[in-house]
């Protein structure tokens, strides 16, 4: 009889859990979706997009409120080849894709991009500072607009409960982090954790005082890539 193969839980908003999930099956591990929360738009898809020199988009959620064709004449900076290929399909010009998170992505902005004055920055309701203030501190103008907000799924406690014991964690961001330790079920001792960037592994860190494994990118190949690697490191 062979054995039953790794169990995954991938914990995330709505969009990218089911992604992640449809990949991760194609390379047969046993990945299940944990939806944390839903992403709700807060703007109309035809927003009028405040002036500046660069438009920043930390997550995919901010693209999938805008309309085809929002970005056109636009430059953009992105986290993730997910995220850069979705600016794209809006009609935005790509200048500039880091895997490393916002902050990063941000520095970049001033190292690579010499002589931007103006970040215009399309984030959720909730979104940590780190970016900005990269961008400040450099002496770029930022402009925050929201345009999405993240709405808790009510049975997520639930659904964390009746789950099987994990191999493996996928967290796809610093709230998802939360979002699981308040659902209050230990992790196994054994279980890797996998996160898309170097921030939400610092939060496993603090959260949880045990090692997060940052993926090679913050896409949904790059987080099967880092599983398959932590599950048999011969694959690695």
């Amino acid at each position: 009889m062979s054995a039953a193969p790794p169990v995954v839980w991938v914990v995330a908003a709505r969009a990218s859990a089911v992604r992640w999930v449809a990949v991760l099956r194609e390379h047969g591990v046993a990945a299940g979706a944990l939806i944390w929360a839903e992403a709700r738009p807060l703007v109309a898809d035809d927003v009028a997009l405040p002036e500046a020199e660069l438009v920043l988009f930390t997550s995919r959620q901010a693209l999938d409120v805008l309309a085809y064709g929002a970005g056109d004449g636009r430059r953009a900076a992105c986290v993730g080849a997910g995220t850069a290929r979705d600016a794209r399909a809006k009609g935005f010009e790509v200048v500039l894709v880091g895997e490393q998170g916002g902050a990063h992505v941000a520095a970049r902005i001033g190292e690579e991009l010499p002589g931007t004055s103006s970040v215009l920055w399309l984030r959720g309701e909730a979104a940590r500072p780190e970016a900005r203030d990269a961008l400040v501190a450099r002496g770029i103008e930022v402009h925050e607009l929201p345009v999405y907000a993240m709405v808790p799924a009510e049975d997520f406690g639930a659904r964390v409960a009746a789950a099987p014991p994990p191999d493996a964690v996928i967290v796809g961001s610093p709230r998802a982090v939360d979002a699981l330790a308040a659902a209050g079920r230990a992790l196994p001792e054994a279980a890797h954790v996998i996160t898309p960037g170097a921030l939400t592994a610092e939060h496993v860190a603090a959260t949880w005082k045990r090692y997060g494994t940052c993926a090679p990118s913050a896409d949904a190949d790059g987080l099967a890539e880092a599983v398959l690697g932590a599950l048999d490191p011969s694959k690695a």
